[in-house]
């Protein structure tokens, strides 16, 4: 706890008590540590000097507030630069986040009907399934169901997948050189099977990535359905600004 007769501003100490907190995973990303006035009582000290200490924490990106709710523990987002497709994981990494993959399940069904007819011509009747959760921090942020086809399905254990990307896995033990993806994003919300695979309140936002990996000569590798929670993910773009308004009516008229 905090010392009044220390020599450290009694700001900073209150400020890493929750560092300490937050590091040692005693709170997790997303918890309400209290309103400052809830603070302030637990502290014994001023509105004030709680206000220093959540400020510096904000600051450090640490912690967030939120109007009329209160002070949270700030989850730390994905940020995809989005010049390549790539695994989540793998953009998780370079972010130094802490991430693991864990397999659901593992098993071979019927190609699905809900497939767009020139892929589930191409998978054939079976393909091999995996169900990936995707953890990082400590928490569950993503799950992801990877439709592999057969031919490549059979020749990969559970362990390798619950160890490398899919991508990994195609290049180094199946000797396949990676070539374009295909990759629909759109927004939705978690229905009550997500909810309770998630571990999410039916209802949460998330971000829907609908993904078609192909190799370098144009063979189609996977299919896959992956779900991440709005505020672990965002986009940052570099765009070319184009001002070509060729074949359109001039604005305004």
């Amino acid at each position: 706890m905090v010392r009044k007769k220390s020599s450290v501003a009694m700001y900073e100490q209150i400020a890493q008590v929750f560092r300490d907190k937050i590091r040692s995973k005693a709170v997790a990303p997303g918890d309400c540590i209290g309103s400052h006035t809830e603070l302030a009582d637990q502290f014994s000290v001023s509105i004030i000097t709680v206000r220093k200490a959540v400020e510096l924490l904000v600051d450090e990106g640490l912690l967030e507030t939120r109007q009329g709710k209160g002070t949270f523990v700030k989850i730390r987002q994905v940020q995809d630069g989005y010049n390549r497709l790539t695994d989540f994981m793998t953009v998780a990494a370079k972010k130094q986040m802490q991430g693991k993959i864990i397999i659901r399940s593992m098993e071979f069904i019927p190609t699905p009907a809900f497939f767009p007819k020139p892929i589930a011509d191409i998978f054939g009747d079976i393909c091999l399934l995996v169900e990936r959760m995707y953890e990082i921090d400590g928490n569950y942020v993503g799950y992801v169901k990877m439709y592999l086809r057969y031919e490549y399905g059979k020749e990969l254990t559970r362990d390798e997948l619950e160890t490398y990307t899919g991508y990994y896995l195609f290049e180094h033990k199946l000797g396949i050189k990676l070539g374009k993806g295909i990759q629909t994003i759109y927004a939705g919300v978690a229905d009550e099977e997500l909810s309770k695979i998630m571990g999410i309140s039916e209802g949460t936002a998330l971000f829907i990535f609908d993904r078609e990996s192909y190799a370098a000569d144009g063979t189609l590798l996977a299919y896959s359905v992956s779900y991440y929670k709005h505020s672990i993910y965002s986009f940052k773009i570099e765009l070319d600004l184009v001002s070509d308004l060729d074949g359109c009516q001039k604005i305004g008229n």
